[in-house]
């Protein structure tokens, strides 16, 4: 662990609320919101992308949602995420594709 507060950070981002409304009310804003987070934050010394996509993912099923994306397309969009070409509100737009 590199800085247990930029996970407390990436982990607390799904749930923030305004006025008592949920930020981001769908599970694919949560899921990207949970992946962003973590893949941006670089909580981890080493890892952060894969457990970027393993959260999303498992948050997703843990939630009754079918995501079952090929391979080269997660890949794909956790290193757009990574590099800067693809922000938050897009990850959440894929997600929902996938769904």
């Amino acid at each position: 662990m590199r800085d247990e507060g930029l996970l407390d950070s990436a982990l607390a981002q799904p749930g923030q609320t305004f006025d008592g409304v949920e930020l981001y009310p769908s599970l694919a804003e949560k899921a990207a919101r949970y992946a962003y987070g973590i893949i941006k934050n670089h909580p981890f010394a080493d890892g952060n992308k894969r457990t970027g996509a393993a959260v999303l993912a498992v948050f997703l099923r843990a939630n009754g949602a079918r995501f079952k994306p090929r391979l080269e397309d997660m890949q794909r969009a956790i290193l757009a995420v990574a590099d800067g070409t693809m922000d938050c509100d897009e990850l959440a737009n894929w997600i929902a594709e996938q769904l």
